[in-house]
């Protein structure tokens, strides 16, 4: 038999928002949630360095100006007041860590070009760039790779998971596809790339040297 209290409304949890940080406006909060860490818990298991890169991947443009803001708002100072020292200290550690980053993503490129012939490698484009038969193919950096891609695969290709047209002095490049790394986690999405690369980059002649 059913009972005849009523019965109680479930109360809806409000979602979680970011705990106010010293330092950090409505902008850095975005990106830091976008990037998944929303609450000053968040930031302390990460620390200054580890979070700046998580923002960056999911916000490329960032600046080291978040950086300061995360260092800031951790150590309850304002961002411009953090000692010379300090801010060596954090470069030190992120250069490293973008090292580690660009070595980790261009050695899977690397990787997925081998037995590939007429492969040439050359730092370009604050990365590193691979060539096959004489033309651009592939490049890779910390945060994304860009692929030289058939024109008419473009706009199919760009409504992939974080891929978007390269833009370069405010000209839309087509054919030219950046893919951000946190799309690039598995090789089966970083094969499907340099394939779609080497395959267009079969139709061209092989250049003159």
């Amino acid at each position: 038999m059913r009972s005849s209290r009523p019965e109680k409304k479930r109360r809806h949890e409000p979602e979680r928002q970011p705990t106010p940080l010293l330092g950090l406006g409505p902008v850095s909060l975005r990106i830091l949630r976008k990037a998944g860490i929303r609450t000053r818990a968040d930031l302390e298991k990460l620390g200054p360095v580890e979070a700046f890169i998580a923002a960056k991947r999911v916000e490329p443009t960032v600046t080291l100006n978040l950086l300061w803001g995360i260092a800031g708002a951790l150590t309850n100072t304002h961002w411009s007041k953090l000692t010379p020292d300090y801010r060596s200290t954090l470069l030190l550690e992120y250069d490293g860590r973008v090292d580690a980053e660009r070595t980790r993503l261009v050695d899977r490129v690397r990787a997925a070009l081998q037995g590939v012939p007429q492969v040439e490698e050359k730092r370009m484009f604050g990365g590193n760039g691979f060539m096959v038969r004489g033309h651009l193919c592939v490049t890779a950096r910390p945060t994304r790779i860009m692929c030289r891609i058939d024109p008419a695969l473009h706009e199919a290709a760009i409504k992939r998971k974080g891929a978007r047209t390269v833009i370069m002095r405010g000209r839309e490049y087509l054919g030219y596809v950046h893919v951000d790394a946190s799309a690039l986690t598995t090789q089966r999405a970083l094969a499907y790339w340099v394939k779609l690369a080497l395959r267009f980059n079969a139709t061209l002649p092989t250049a003159a040297k």
